[in-house]
């Protein structure tokens, strides 16, 4: 259950922002975006755990963060469309870490893409986390 509400929270914490949600193995992503501002989970992996009928897990998150915008600018300009990214990707956090279901969401890094991660050329930021999510079995 502490994957499925990782997901439904970053789900939640991207929505409101204006981006559509996605997940699925990195392999498939350009395949399965078709609308923007987009973010694409990859598969979280554990990276921790604590206890075993209650206790926390702690997963490292990847997501991306990719917009459109940059089309509408000349290509050497992606700058401002990536300090709104960035902006974006810190809310994400905050919403997060303000989640029901979260313990926390600490920020590990937000990176510029340099290339395009799908067909259609948009720009993107990825941002790294850790998200402890409590769990009790009981």
């Amino acid at each position: 259950m502490t994957r499925k509400t990782l997901l439904n929270a970053i789900r939640d914490a991207s929505l409101p922002l204006g981006y559509c949600f996605h997940s699925g193995p990195d392999a498939v992503i350009g395949q399965r975006i078709i609308a923007y501002p987009a973010v694409w989970l990859s598969p979280p992996k554990v990276i921790a755990s604590s206890g075993w009928l209650e206790g926390r897990v702690t997963y490292r998150v990847s997501l991306h963060l990719m917009s459109l915008a940059a089309k509408k600018h000349k290509e050497t300009e992606p700058e401002q469309v990536w300090e709104e990214l960035e902006a974006d990707a810190l809310g994400l956090c905050r919403g997060l870490d303000q989640a029901e279901g979260i313990s926390s969401a600490t920020l590990i890094e937000c990176a510029p893409s340099q290339f395009a991660i799908t067909p259609h050329a948009e720009v993107a930021v990825t941002l790294k986390m850790d998200v402890v999510v409590p769990f009790c079995n009981l």
